[in-house]
């Protein structure tokens, strides 16, 4: 899989990225983290929707250095390699396919701790 970068509008200022298929999300707890997740899914909190959309990448692998501040990390389990991303609230979800399924490693990577306007997912 290349890198998929694309632009969402983040109702409820958040994103979402899980394993297909899946119907349980996780929940926030304080609403002040950068993310939560359960086994197969991960919210990541963003900027509010009313300051537009925000760019939102996948990738699979190593990634670039582009100054991005690490500030989600967790283990998924993306079982049947194909992976789904986007906003559910602004009905924005786009589909991926990995190269590997499975237990994988998950790092979040935004351009700010808080209200990010730009995120990556990076599956290692």
């Amino acid at each position: 899989m290349s890198t998929n970068s694309v632009r969402v509008m983040p109702l409820g200022a958040q994103v979402v990225f899980f394993s297909e298929p899946t119907n349980n999300l996780p929940d926030w707890e304080t609403g002040s983290e950068a993310a939560v997740s359960n086994e197969t899914s991960i919210l990541i909190a963003t900027r509010e929707d009313i300051a537009g959309d925000v760019e939102y990448q996948v990738s699979e692998g190593a990634r670039d250095s582009d100054g991005k501040i690490l500030v989600y990390e967790c283990d998924l389990d993306l079982g049947t390699g194909t992976v789904k991303y986007g906003s559910i609230l602004s009905n924005e979800l786009f589909v991926a396919n990995l190269q590997a399924s499975g237990i994988r490693n998950v790092q979040v990577f935004a351009d700010s701790t808080t209200a990010p306007s730009s995120i990556e997912v990076c599956i290692n």
